[in-house]
């Protein structure tokens, strides 16, 4: 069966193209619960073109939920970056540090998910609020999670990167590694 009006041939290249998003934003009863750093991605926002960090946080008993967390990376909003570093146990000292292989090297690491309700083109869905560390969980916070509906990978209101491959501004700065903790 031909489709009506269209050519013989529909060509389309995805080479670029990714499986969706990686958030499902799957919606939870709001609370606290114990999770991973499964990703992280560096980009720019898509408004302003603040440079970021997006991390991906899956719940532990539940790995199709998947909640994103942006990070980004300007002096009135690095308390973020700071926050999910410390609740994965980095010890982060308060000064100027390239964090590059540590920001990679937390993904695997146990955290606390506290998600709070967020509406999205009329459904609801879950939304990471805030990050802890996971021995700061009650025991048993992964088994009280209950989903009471699954999204689509719907875009995020917040900022989603846009990939930049550039090294301008380097400087010689000290790194921050896990080594350090």
């Amino acid at each position: 069966m031909a489709i009506k009006g269209a050519p013989k041939q529909i060509v389309v290249d995805f080479t670029n193209v990714r499986d969706g998003s990686g958030y499902t934003q799957t919606h939870v009863k709001p609370g606290d619960y114990r999770g991973k750093v499964k990703s992280v991605e560096y980009g720019e926002s898509k408004d302003n073109k603040t440079p970021m960090l997006t991390y991906a946080l899956q719940l532990a008993n539940r790995p199709s939920a998947t909640y994103r967390y942006n990070c980004p990376l300007t002096e009135k909003s690095l308390w973020k970056l700071r926050k999910l570093l410390v609740a994965c146990g980095v010890n982060v000292p308060q000064k100027k540090l390239n964090v590059h292989g540590v920001a990679e090297k937390i993904v695997g690491r146990e955290v606390g998910i506290c998600l709070d309700d967020d509406e999205y083109n009329g459904k609801l869905r879950s939304q990471c609020v805030d990050v802890i560390r996971a021995d700061e969980l009650p025991q048993d916070a992964s088994d009280d999670e209950e989903v009471v509906d699954q999204t689509d990978d719907t875009p995020d209101d917040d900022d989603s990167p846009v990939a930049d491959d550039s090294d301008e501004g380097e400087e010689d700065l000290e790194e921050l590694d896990l080594d350090d903790i």
